[in-house]
């Protein structure tokens, strides 16, 4: 097995997200596939999260302050939720049967998962599982800027919103609910299905892998994003370890 270990100092680029309509993704056969696998872990102290009131519809969503966003680590420095995905891979293995959609929850006044991937061009769908109001405010983040994709009211409990996602500059969306300031969630819109997000102890697996000369990215809402060059060969095992340190 081929160790490879990513330097932060010289990859890690916090701003700065590669365009997704660059190819169109085919699924086709996989010759000498190979695999990558590793761990991602936080090394330093988390900054405490952003905490924001609970102002409104305590019945449903609580009384208590909520954090907004929060590093997740293990005892051994495992990072929970960070995405590791490679780009550029124009034909392979199938997307599984939730990449031609995505949902979103809306229950007890959180966004639900918090972090997840969404297949470009496909359909996501937003359900309000609260019998209180909110709204999905969706936008595409670049950079430092973000632009609306859609915004709609969901008033009444089980409305269903469903809407197309199609970024056009990064890959980055982000879904925040006007009416309840503190429910946020994260996504990124990628390609092709060549992505992991990292298990509670940080670990992750990319299988099926075509032969060749890519470069592997890892990305933590919080944390930004570092990408590395990488080459794999037939029916080769890569490990790729990432840390982030603050």
């Amino acid at each position: 097995m081929l160790f490879i270990r990513s330097v932060p100092t010289l990859f890690t680029i916090l701003s700065v997200f590669y365009a997704v309509e660059g190819y169109a993704y085919k699924v086709g056969p996989v010759t000498g596939a190979g695999k990558l696998s590793g761990r991602v872990t936080f090394n330093g102290t988390a900054p405490e999260p952003m905490t924001l009131p609970v102002m409104k519809s305590h019945d449903i969503c609580g009384a208590e302050d909520r954090a907004v966003g929060k590093i997740e680590v293990d005892e051994a420095g495992g990072l929970k939720n960070a995405v590791v995905y490679i780009e550029k891979i124009e034909s392979g293995k199938e997307w599984s049967e939730n990449g031609k959609s995505s949902e979103l929850q809306q229950k007890g006044c959180r966004f639900v998962p918090w972090i997840q991937v969404i297949r470009n061009k496909s359909e996501l769908a937003v359900t309000n599982q609260d019998p209180v109001l909110h709204n999905i405010h969706a936008y595409e983040v670049y950079n430092d800027d973000r632009k609306t994709i859609f915004n709609e009211a969901q008033p009444i409990k089980g409305m269903v919103v469903k809407k197309k996602i199609r970024l056009r500059k990064g890959n980055v969306f982000k879904a925040e609910c006007d009416v309840h300031n503190f429910m946020h969630a994260h996504a990124l819109v990628l390609n092709n299905p060549y992505y992991a997000i990292t298990s509670d102890n940080g670990t992750y697996s990319i299988e099926k892998i075509p032969p060749g000369a890519y470069e592997v990215t890892v990305w933590s809402p919080l944390l930004g994003k570092s990408t590395q060059k990488i080459e794999v060969g037939a029916g080769e095992e890569l490990s790729f370890d990432h840390e982030f340190t603050k």
